[in-house]
């Protein structure tokens, strides 16, 4: 028997390297493809729930949606409310900058979204920011009501914080969500400290800031407004509760009523920002300090004062 030369034993052990390299492969692009194929189902699915939510135009099918993908995510079993209450209380988070804790239902957020000038401002190139977003329930809701490039939250308590990584790290295994679509930034100081980027670039911020620190009159936000006069882009929308902005860059644009998960009634405010961001800090809460904290806090804006009337209309009769 003729025993083979080295040239041929060694061009079989390349033959044999490169047949197990491509088994090798094939077994790592079978992997990729399933991979990739859960991703693909998953944003199918994802944008498959949100259009039908959006085509509908509904509150009920908004709504639906978002507790179909809080389900999906079993949100409740990573952090019921009590859970989400203890860990702001377990923060010692102190009142004058944080306020209380406190959740926007999502009834009440879908109202919000269907805003006219809010609906225009949803899309797969968009982006909404809630600033105080908790454990992130919000987030998660809004990104089943409507499509969005993201949805951020940021959140000052480490705890809460914390809980929302993991509702959405939750969302992204059981594939109720794209990976990255919604996030959770921890970030305690004002806007333009620890989360300038992510507020620049945002379409629609949200705030639930009824229980924000406000000025003596218990109404108007002059550090935040100043904060965000910095870094909002000129088009974008902030919509705060029971709370105004004020700056030359806030411009009033719509009141919504709406009613809280306790029942109660909550006052939504949506602004249109206007111009270019102020050049400081500093500046821009000079000139709030200066022009916008007289004592009427609805002086030179007629629109607001007719549509807090009529808000005020409304619920007397709605009592009656």
């Amino acid at each position: 028997r003729t025993l083979p030369t080295r040239t041929v034993v060694a061009q079989r052990r390349v033959e044999a390297a490169a047949f197990h390299c491509c088994v090798e492969r094939s077994g790592m692009r079978a992997a990729w493809l399933r991979r990739q194929s859960k991703q693909v189902a998953s944003q199918s699915s994802h944008r498959s729930l949100t259009r039908a939510a959006a085509r509908a135009h509904d509150v009920d099918a908004m709504v639906s949606a978002a507790n179909s993908l809080l389900a999906r995510a079993r949100f409740d079993s990573v952090a019921n409310i009590d859970q989400r209450a203890s860990a702001f209380a377990a923060s010692g988070a102190p009142l004058d900058l944080y306020g209380i804790y406190g959740e926007m239902g999502l009834r009440a957020i879908a109202d919000v979204l269907l805003l006219p000038s809010v609906r225009e401002r949803t899309g797969p190139t968009r982006r909404f920011v809630d600033f105080g977003s908790g454990s992130g329930r919000l987030i998660l809701g809004v990104a089943a009501m409507a499509e969005w490039e993201a949805c951020t939250g940021i959140e000052a308590v480490t705890g809460l914080h914390a809980i929302a990584c993991e509702c959405i790290d939750s969302a992204e295994a059981n594939e109720a969500i794209p990976p990255g679509l919604v996030t959770s930034v921890l970030a305690d100081g004002l806007p333009h400290v620890d989360s300038p980027a992510v507020m620049a670039a945002a379409d629609v911020c949200f705030m639930y800031s009824t229980a924000f620190p406000t000025a003596d009159d218990g109404l108007r936000l002059p550090e935040m407004s100043a904060s965000l006069a910095t870094v909002m882009k000129e088009g974008s929308l902030v919509v705060t509760t029971d709370t105004l902005l004020v700056g030359r860059r806030f411009a009033f644009d719509t009141l919504k009523p709406v009613k809280g998960e306790d029942g109660d009634r909550l006052n939504c405010f949506v602004w249109r920002v206007t111009g270019a961001p102020a050049p400081s800090y500093n500046d821009a809460y000079a000139e709030v300090q200066a022009h916008w904290l007289g004592d009427d806090a609805l002086a030179e804006n007629d629109a607001l004062c007719e549509a807090l009337e009529a808000a005020a209309f409304a619920e007397v009769e709605e009592i009656q």
